[in-house]
C-alpha cells in the first residue's frame, strides 16, 4: 500500500514539475510567436503547417515505441538496451530518408516547391530524435522528472532563439527547420550528460531487427495515427482552402493548442511509467487516474478560460490587427481543449495495460473524423467553419477516449457521467458567458480601456469557475493547493 501511495505522490509531483516546465516553455513559445507574427505572414505559416504534417507521417518511424517497451520491461532494461539502441539508429535513418522523399511529394501535391527544401532540412534531426527515445526511457524508469523538465526548458529556449534569429536574418520558413535541427542535437547531448546511454552501432542483425519491428508494429501505427489526429486537419485544409486561410488556421490553432501539447507531453512523461508500475493494483490505479484527470482538467480549464477571455484583445493589440482572422480558431480550440486533454490520459491508461489494438482503433477513428470535420467545416464556411468543426470533433474525441479508459479500469457509465458533470459544467458556463459577452461587446481596440475590461471579464469568469469547482468537486481545489504548497516549500530552502 505504501508503494502505491508513493507512486501516486510521484504522479502528482511529476505532473507539477511538468506543469512548471510547460508554463515556462509556453512563455518562450509565445514570445517566439509574437516576434514571428511580425516577421512572417500567413503564407509562411501555411508552410509551417505542411512541414508539421510531413514530420507527423514519419513520427511512428523515428519513435517506433522502443521507449515504451523498455519502460514496460524495465526489469530487463540492461539486457534489452543494446539491441533497442541500435534499432533506434536504424529506424531513425530510415525515417530521415522517408521524410526527405515526402518533401518532394508534398512539394508537388501542394504545388509549392519550397516544401522540399524545408522538409529536407528538418529530416536531418530525425536520427537523433529516434535515439532520444532510448534516453527518455532511462529517465522515465528512474522517475527523473525534474531533470526532464529542466532539459525541456533549455531545449525550448534554444529552439525559440534559433528560430527567431534566423527569421530576423531572412530565413523565413526555413527557420523552423533550423530550430528543429539545433534543438534536437542539444536535447540529445543534454540527455547523455544527465543519463549516459550506450553509443549506437550497426551491430544489430537483420533477424533481430525484424523481431523488434514485429514487437513494435502496433506502436508505429499508433504513433502515426496520433500525429494524423493532431495534424490531419492541415493535410486536408492544404487543398481545401487557400494558403492564407491555412496560415491563419495554423497560427490561431498554435496559440491555444500549444497549451494542450505541452500538458500532453507532461502527462506522457509522468504518468506512463507510473501507471505501468501500478497496473497490478487496479484500485490504486483507478484512484490515481481520477485524481490526475481532475487536476489536469482544472489546470487546462484555467488556462483556456484565460485564452477565451483575453486572447482576442491580446492578439489584436500585439499584432495590430494583422492576425485578427486567426482569433476564431484560437477561441474555438480553447473552448474544447479541456475536454480534449482527457485523450492523452486515456491513451496512457490503455498503453499501461498494453491495449494497443484498442488504442489503435480509437486513434484511427480520431484521425478520420478530424480530417472529415476539417473538410466539412471548410466546405460550409471556409476558415470559420473549419475552426468550429475541428473544435467540436476534439471535444467528442476526448470524451470517447476517456470513457474507454474508465471502462478498462472497471468504471461504469455512471462514473463517466458524474465526472463529466463535475468537470465540464463549471468550465462551460463561464466560458459560454465570455463568448456571449465578447460577441455582443467586442473589445478589439488597442487601448487601455479595452484591455482592462477584457481582463476583468476574464478574471470574473475564472472566479466563477473556481467557485463552482469548489462547490462541486472540493478535493480538486485541495489537491492543487496542496501540491502548489509543497512546491513552494521545496523551493524555499534553496532560496
Amino acid at each position: 500500500m505504501s508503494k502505491a501511495k508513493s507512486f501516486g505522490a510521484s504522479a502528482t509531483s511529476g505532473m507539477m514539475w511538468m506543469s512548471v516546465s510547460a508554463m515556462f516553455t509556453r512563455a518562450l513559445l509565445f514570445i517566439m510567436q509574437i516576434v514571428l507574427g511580425f516577421i512572417l505572414d500567413a503564407r509562411d505559416y501555411s508552410i509551417f503547417a505542411m512541414v508539421s504534417v510531413a514530420i507527423t507521417v514519419v513520427g511512428g518511424l523515428q519513435n517506433a515505441g522502443q521507449s515504451k517497451i523498455l519502460i514496460q520491461k524495465h526489469d530487463e532494461y540492461q539486457t534489452l538496451v543494446r539491441d533497442y539502441t541500435d534499432f533506434s539508429l536504424y529506424m531513425g535513418l530510415i525515417a530521415g530518408c522517408v521524410l526527405a522523399a515526402l518533401g518532394l511529394i508534398f512539394g508537388k501535391f501542394y504545388r509549392n516547391p519550397e516544401l522540399f527544401y524545408v522538409v529536407g532540412l528538418s529530416a536531418l534531426s530525425v536520427p537523433l530524435t529516434s535515439l532520444i527515445s532510448i534516453q527518455f526511457a532511462r529517465l522515465s524508469i528512474d522517475l527523473r522528472f525534474r531533470e526532464m523538465c529542466m532539459i525541456d526548458l533549455y531545449v525550448a529556449a534554444t529552439n525559440a532563439g534559433v528560430v527567431v534569429i534566423s527569421a530576423l536574418l531572412g530565413a523565413k520558413y526555413y527557420s523552423i527547420g533550423l530550430g528543429l535541427v539545433v534543438s534536437t542535437a542539444l536535447r540529445y547531448f543534454l540527455n547523455r550528460h544527465v543519463a549516459p546511454t550506450l553509443i549506437p552501432s550497426f551491430s544489430l542483425s537483420t533477424s533481430r531487427f525484424f523481431a523488434i519491428l514485429g514487437q513494435v508494429k502496433w506502436l508505429i501505427i499508433t504513433a502515426f495515427l496520433i500525429g494524423l489526429s493532431q495534424q490531419g486537419g492541415y493535410f486536408v485544409l492544404g487543398r481545401a482552402v487557400s494558403a492564407e486561410s491555412l496560415g491563419y488556421f495554423y497560427f490561431g490553432f498554435q496559440i491555444t493548442a500549444n497549451i494542450g501539447q505541452l500538458l500532453a507531453q507532461g502527462i506522457a512523461n509522468t504518468l506512463f511509467p507510473i501507471f505501468t508500475a501500478m497496473r497490478h493494483d487496479p484500485q490504486a490505479l483507478n484512484r490515481a487516474f481520477l485524481r490526475a484527470s481532475s487536476v489536469i482538467h482544472f489546470a487546462c480549464s484555467v488556462l483556456c478560460l484565460g485564452a477565451v477571455g483575453f486572447a482576442p484583445w491580446l492578439m489584436h493589440f500585439v499584432w495590430h490587427g494583422k492576425w485578427d482572422l486567426a482569433i476564431v480558431t484560437a477561441v474555438a480550440i480553447a473552448l474544447t481543449l479541456p475536454m480534449r486533454m482527457l485523450s492523452p490520459i486515456g491513451y496512457i491508461t490503455l498503453d499501461s495495460f498494453g491495449k494497443w489494438r484498442l488504442r489503435t482503433g480509437l486513434l484511427a477513428l480520431d484521425a478520420g473524423t478530424m480530417m472529415l470535420a476539417a473538410l466539412a467545416g471548410a466546405y460550409f464556411d471556409d476558415l470559420r467553419g473549419a475552426s468550429i468543426a475541428v473544435a467540436l470533433q476534439r471535444l467528442v474525441s476526448g470524451t470517447v477516449d476517456f470513457s474507454f479508459a474508465v471502462r478498462i479500469l472497471g468504471g461504469r457509465a455512471g462514473d463517466i457521467a458524474a465526472f463529466a458533470a463535475r468537470a465540464f459544467i463549471p468550465f462551460w458556463l463561464p466560458a459560454a458567458a465570455l463568448v456571449a459577452v465578447n460577441y455582443a461587446q467586442p473589445l478589439l481596440v488597442s487601448d487601455m480601456h479595452s484591455a482592462v475590461f477584457s481582463a476583468l471579464r476574464t478574471l470574473a469568469a475564472l472566479g466563477i469557475f473556481t467557485a463552482m469547482v469548489y462547490s462541486m468537486d472540493r478535493p480538486v481545489i485541495k489537491e492543487v493547493s496542496g501540491v502548489l504548497r509543497k512546491l513552494v516549500l521545496r523551493q524555499a530552502p534553496a532560496a
